[in-house]
């Protein structure tokens, strides 16, 4: 699941906020219940507001400029999405913020 990496900075690198994201309204869900089950552990900081929520990524659609950093993990599969990818990437980071990519080497189709 690529919200792993969100979950272990969540974790381990002591941000006031978290916001993993999935496009698939399943995986939202999915991702709730890995939040719950690690608060219920006290595996990440008392004070992090961390939450989960769908979006899907539209060239057309204008996002809210509001993180500092970005994770982006295993979203490069398909060279179709890139544009609409960098285009969020874009809109949601801030002037100053920071981009890391994690991307598997898949075999071009």
């Amino acid at each position: 699941m690529a919200a792993l990496a969100g979950v272990v900075a969540s974790a381990l690198c002591f941000p006031s906020k978290v916001v993993l994201t999935e496009g698939n309204p399943q995986c939202v869900s999915n991702l709730q219940v890995i939040i719950d089950e690690n608060k219920k552990m006290k595996y990440f900081p008392e004070n992090l507001d961390v939450s989960s929520r769908d979006i899907l990524w539209d060239v057309n659609q204008q996002y809210q400029q509001e993180f500092d950093v970005i994770l982006v993990a295993d979203c490069l599969y398909a060279i179709e999405v890139q544009q609409s990818l960098l285009h969020v990437i874009k809109q949601t980071l801030n002037p100053k913020g920071k981009v890391f990519i994690m991307a598997p080497k898949r075999t071009p189709r």
